[in-house]
């Protein structure tokens, strides 16, 4: 799972929760560093982001870039302001602080969906 959130209070505390459900995490505090992460990584399953993020850039603008190199990857928003009104279907919404509660919601989903691709390609 991939984090980014410029808050970094809001970070920690998101990764904290996915680290206890088991995931591997990775932080990052822009949308920059972000990015750079997205060029690492082999695989992403699921990527959790702030819709509002330093510099001018959305967690739309980051969702964009993830999804051109990872089109199966889970995607959740947060906010403090609320869902967009123009929410795509597939994008999970958590209002921030998020809890415990919304992230393990979001990560059992992501499992759940990998599970059954992996026994409908079996």
């Amino acid at each position: 799972a991939l984090v980014v959130d410029d808050d970094p209070v809001a970070l920690e505390r998101s990764c904290e929760c996915l680290e206890a459900l088991g995931a591997k995490v990775m932080r990052s505090a822009s949308f920059a560093e972000a990015v750079e992460a997205l060029k690492m990584l082999e695989h992403l399953n699921l990527i959790l982001t702030d819709l509002w993020l330093d510099d001018g850039f959305s967690g739309r603008d980051l969702i964009a870039q993830a999804r051109g190199l990872f089109p199966e990857c889970h995607v959740a928003l947060m906010s403090t302001r609320g869902a967009p009104a123009d929410l795509p279907p597939d994008v999970v919404f958590a209002a921030k602080p998020v809890t415990q509660d919304a992230i393990r919601k979001i990560y059992l989903a992501v499992q759940g969906a990998k599970s059954a691709s992996y026994s409908s390609s079996a």
